[in-house]
């Protein structure tokens, strides 16, 4: 168990079937991937957060978007029975499973 969530290069897209492919039911049926520049990328965050599932952000270039920092970087608090991060101005929950 590492301190972080791995940050993948892949150039090519080679990697992303691969992932999709292995990870198949760890994914969110409606979208596996998302873009970085979709207007509801937040949202897709909160649902994979919530029910535990796998996120795959394609199209990322130089620098990584500072909301994900909290979620890279796993600072999430246990609050009584759940787990809760902080995602720009939001609290959401987190199932670490």
């Amino acid at each position: 168990r590492s301190s972080r969530f791995p940050l993948l290069i892949d150039p090519q897209g080679q990697a992303v079937g691969w992932i999709t492919s292995r990870e198949r039911e760890r994914l969110p049926v409606s979208a596996p991937t998302v873009q970085l520049n979709d207007p509801k990328i937040k949202d897709k965050l909160e649902f994979a957060l919530m029910e535990g599932k796998a996120f795959v952000v394609l199209g990322v270039e130089q620098e990584i978007d500072p909301m994900f920092d909290p979620v890279l970087e796993k600072s999430w608090v246990a609050k009584g029975r759940r787990f809760v991060v902080t995602v720009g101005d939001k609290a959401m929950d987190f199932d670490p499973s």
